[in-house]
């Protein structure tokens, strides 16, 4: 599996350089960045639960 197809989950605490990192990353692998916090996180999951079940 090569770079393009991987998930790079970047997280951490505010104002340590997540944002930066990740325009350079994105640059770098010709990725995307698809931004989430974890109020979002948290309801997508819940929903895929309940999908699942």
């Amino acid at each position: 599996m090569d770079l393009k197809s991987k998930i790079i989950l970047i997280y951490g605490p505010t104002a340590s350089g997540k944002s930066d990192f990740a325009i350079r990353l994105a640059k770098k692998t010709q990725g995307e960045i698809v931004n989430a916090d974890s109020m979002q996180v948290t309801i997508l999951i819940s929903l895929l639960k309940k999908i699942v079940s």
